[in-house]
């Protein structure tokens, strides 16, 4: 067995999470994560179950540290956290990500499953990494298979498997690779070709299922009923809007906004998230809003913050209230996915001390999600 060097682990992490995560900045990158994962899983043949670990560990810290660092600029700017201070945080952030992908080398180099039967290669790997997607916290979710957003009729197979289906698929495109490149532990010819042809029939069926998709989506699109959209954002900054002192007049301000798009005859007014300045008891029944009677088919889908009180038990939510021309809450929406270190600090129900990081960052609760309609009339 050849040992690698850390230096050589850390460059082949380095070289893995560039081709995981550059795709996420330009679309056009997309190919690039279907071989993400072929430096990793050629040094997995030639590397101890240790090193291993090292090699999945500092690959995803890397991508972590690559793909968000806008969290330092989210801690600072919300959060009010000097500098070095969130670049610590990050950094943290960043290895604890990495223990996913860390487990997940460790796993599979002490299993040998680059010495298994061909089925055994071809669907441990990415069954055991959509598994650990779904049961490893992350501090931000992402998946591998977001890189694809560029590619439409790859990803139309995601209304069927979400998003951990096109995950499914890269990751076995990049076993079947590195299992096509010669080495002394790659497969039989014979098994290569079982291999190259289950995942080409993948890849096949997915882009089948997107071609044939896309259409039914464009038809259902054309024949639905247009809908007129209002936007009103008014570029209140986030201090601004915390500011008791301005919500009144920027409540007015966006009222006013609003009333212009009425010339219009829009179905919906929407307003950005929390721009409504007042906190909504969770049992609220309508808004403070003007009624427009001049448009009786027009709704609002206001932001706003919801709070809900049971006794010592206080929740806030992020949420969207949709409103009828005679300002009644007829429908809502509680955000699931929190911003980090924006609307909650990561974790803090495990380690409450946390919450001293912070008295700026907003101690919201994740809601239960939900979808919005507006009535069918």
């Amino acid at each position: 067995m050849r040992h690698f060097s850390l230096w050589h682990i850390a460059l082949l992490a380095l070289m893995a999470a560039g081709l995981m995560i550059l795709p996420t900045f330009e679309p056009i990158l997309w190919p690039l994560a279907w071989v993400a994962l072929v430096p990793i899983w050629f040094a997995l043949t030639n590397i101890s179950v240790k090193r291993a670990f090292l090699l999945g560990w500092w690959m995803e810290a890397f991508a972590t540290w690559i793909g968000f660092y806008w969290l330092v600029g989210t801690m600072v700017n919300f959060g009010h956290i000097s500098v070095p201070f969130s670049l610590v945080l990050f950094a943290i952030i960043g290895l604890g990500n990495g223990i996913r992908l860390g487990l997940y080398t460790w796993w599979l180099r002490w299993l040998a499953v680059h010495s298994g039967p061909t089925c055994y290669r071809l669907l441990m790997p990415p069954c055991t990494f959509v598994m650990l997607d779904y049961l490893y916290p992350r501090v931000f979710p992402w998946a591998l298979g977001i890189t694809q957003w560029g590619a439409t009729p790859l990803t139309q197979i995601a209304d069927v498997t979400g998003v951990h289906g096109i995950t499914f698929l890269l990751v076995t495109f990049s076993v079947t690779v590195t299992a096509l490149i010669p080495h002394p532990n790659a497969p039989a010819p014979a098994a290569r070709w079982r291999m190259s042809l289950a995942c080409l029939v993948l890849i096949g069926a997915t882009l089948g299922y997107g071609f044939r998709r896309m259409p039914q989506v464009h038809a259902a699109i054309q024949a639905a009923d247009p809908l007129r959209v209002a936007i009103v954002q008014p570029n209140v900054g986030f201090d601004e809007k915390g500011d008791r002192a301005k919500r009144d007049a920027q409540f007015i301000r966006q009222i006013n906004l609003s009333r212009v798009t009425l010339t219009d005859r829009p179905d919906l007014i929407i307003w950005p998230e929390t721009m409504y300045p007042y906190a909504v008891p969770s049992a609220e029944q309508s808004l403070v809003l003007p009624r427009l009677q001049d448009a009786p088919d027009t709704h609002w889908l206001i932001g706003a913050l919801v709070y809900n009180q049971q006794g010592n038990q206080f929740q806030r939510f992020n949420a969207a209230l949709l409103v009828d021309s005679e300002t009644r809450i007829i429908d809502r929406y509680a955000k699931q996915r929190l911003l980090a270190f924006g609307e909650r600090i990561p974790m803090e129900d495990y380690f409450p001390f946390l919450r001293n990081i912070s008295r700026t960052i907003g101690n919201l609760t994740p809601g239960e999600g939900g979808v919005v309609t507006l009535p069918n009339d």
